[in-house]
């Protein structure tokens, strides 16, 4: 009890104003300095396909290295560039990028196209066994760090998504960025 009084106390003394304040007891600066200048501003996505014009067969290209798979896979031709640029958005070319940490739900992403594995490999209520594995295209969800059945599941997701969604790359949007616009 004797803790309690001399907390409350202690607690009553600190509401009195001291003499050494002045009237302006703000925490705020007077003359608060720009940081403007020092920001580095967050640079979503640029629009490589209208915004810039690039050859498909410049070893350059951000992940060109996979081009010829994309097309073995059956990502077309027109939709290459696309993709190369979501491939390296996502898992910067490596086919064995896992997001183990940043999904609230706990999922991951896997591979180049960082497909995530509780939306379209684990079991599911419309999908018992996964919906790449109900398709034909992995046996389990660690399959897709190998490219190519990652890039097949690249083309799967994007097929679904054009027939749901009227645009092939949906699975891919995130908040400021749409690769569908």
């Amino acid at each position: 009890m004797k803790q309690y009084l001399a907390g409350v106390i202690f607690g009553l003394i600190a509401l009195i104003p001291h003499p050494s304040f002045k009237e302006d007891t703000s925490i705020f600066p007077k003359n608060p300095i720009s940081v403007k200048p020092y920001l580095i501003e967050p640079n979503f996505a640029p629009n490589l396909i209208t915004t810039t014009t690039i050859s498909l067969d410049d070893p350059s290209l951000p992940c060109g290295q996979w081009r010829s798979e994309m097309l073995e896979a059956g990502i077309k031709e027109d939709e290459i560039e696309r993709a190369l640029f979501i491939v390296h958005r996502e898992s910067r070319c490596n086919p064995q990028a896992w997001n183990r940490t940043l999904n609230a739900d706990g999922s991951t992403d896997m591979g180049l196209a960082q497909i995530n594995d509780r939306s379209w490999c684990k079991p599911s209520r419309y999908w018992p066994n996964g919906y790449l594995q109900a398709k034909g295209i992995l046996n389990r969800c660690r399959d897709l760090f190998d490219p190519m059945i990652n890039l097949r599941a690249m083309v799967e997701l994007m097929r679904y998504s054009e027939g749901s969604q009227g645009c092939a790359f949906a699975p891919w949007r995130t908040k400021g960025w749409n690769p569908c616009s």
